[in-house]
């Protein structure tokens, strides 16, 4: 597991939103606009078990886990160090795949998370706003988005971010594209996390916050401390809500509010 200050707040979310919860609830007006966030009681409920979960798991993980990010888990599933992963980007896929060449009898397989509801990153395509070259920063950007390129990195192993690649699968069914999310074992997973998550987007904070970049951060630090020991799943709660509540008061354009 990625229990490292990187992203275990990703695993988990994962987990959290799997049992239906939340870091916080969007608050909309009758026309659908964001005007708040509130933490209600049932999510923070749903939050300590998610971390109760979740240290549930270390015991079963290797020491490196406790520093580990993507890479390490790949790395261990790919030498065949490890046999499950209870979560792990789609776009690792291709690296964890090599243990079937690593390792003699090796059949690696995916389905989508317990509860069918994974956490999205936030990964585009795009060039930095400070390029010196708008049109060449244009065209550029046109090339990456565009069905040939995106098709291209399909075939190298690569989510592509393009429907009209992905659900190509069906075409892909050579043992050359087994270590690719194009076969359709792997294709019929992707497309799945994104239709079972795509109905609860207008809730998952990473994308509605204005203050979601500084809150995922410290998410890190809080989660990561209570996975080493540091903190109770009990402490981390009320850590977690205290930090949500400051962030999103602070650096946030709409309010927030606690359910007591």
């Amino acid at each position: 597991m990625m229990a490292g200050r990187v992203e275990i707040n990703d695993e988990t979310f994962t987990i959290l939103n799997s049992l239906d919860g939340q870091w916080m609830r969007s608050v909309r007006d009758a026309n659908g606009k964001l005007t708040g966030f509130t933490i209600t009681k049932s999510d923070k409920a749903k939050l300590l078990e998610a971390i109760n979960i979740y240290h549930s798991f270390m015991p079963y993980c290797p020491p490196g886990a406790l520093t580990a990010s993507y890479d390490y888990t790949a790395e261990q599933m790919a030498a065949g160090n490890v046999a499950f992963l209870p979560t792990q980007w789609a776009e690792l896929w291709t690296w964890c795949h090599q243990v079937e060449d690593n390792v003699p009898g090796a059949d690696l397989g995916c389905a989508p998370v317990v509860g069918n509801r994974p956490y999205f990153g936030c990964f585009y395509n795009a060039v930095v706003k400070g390029s010196d070259n708008e049109e060449a920063a244009y065209w550029f950007t046109r090339y990456l988005g565009s069905y040939e390129c995106q098709m291209d990195a399909g075939i190298a192993g690569w989510n592509s971010n393009r429907l009209d690649v992905v659900n190509q699968f069906d075409k892909f069914t050579g043992k050359e594209f087994e270590g690719t999310l194009l076969n359709p074992e792997t294709g019929r997973v992707y497309l799945a996390s994104w239709e079972n998550q795509y109905p609860y987007m207008d809730d998952v904070m990473n994308w509605n916050s204005s203050a979601a970049g500084k809150i995922y951060e410290q998410q890190i630090v809080l989660l990561h401390n209570s996975a080493a020991g540091e903190t109770t799943p009990e402490q981390c709660v009320d850590a977690l809500t205290k930090m949500h509540l400051d962030f999103q008061g602070r650096f946030g354009n709409v309010p927030i509010t606690e359910e007591k």
